[in-house]
C-alpha cells in the first residue's frame, strides 16, 4: 500500500470505512498497516458521535 492510499483512508464514508475493515478481516489481514488506520479512524468517529464520550458497547467490552 502506498503513502497515498493510507491518506485517502480518512476521506472515506462511515459506511465505506466499515465494508473495507470487514473485508480486510474476512480475508484474514489483520496485521496490515491498514486496518489499524481503519480502526482508528472508525473509533475516532464514534468517540465523536458520543461527543467525545466512549460509546457504551466499547466500554462494556473490557467488562
Amino acid at each position: 500500500m502506498t503513502n497515498m492510499e493510507l491518506i485517502s483512508i480518512g476521506t472515506l464514508s462511515d459506511d465505506e470505512a466499515v465494508a473495507r475493515l470487514f473485508e480486510l478481516t474476512a480475508r484474514g489481514n489483520a496485521a496490515a498497516d491498514e486496518l489499524a488506520q481503519l480502526e482508528a479512524m472508525v473509533y475516532g468517529r464514534l468517540v465523536e458521535a458520543y461527543d467525545g464520550d466512549e460509546p457504551p458497547v466499547l466500554a462494556n467490552r473490557a467488562a
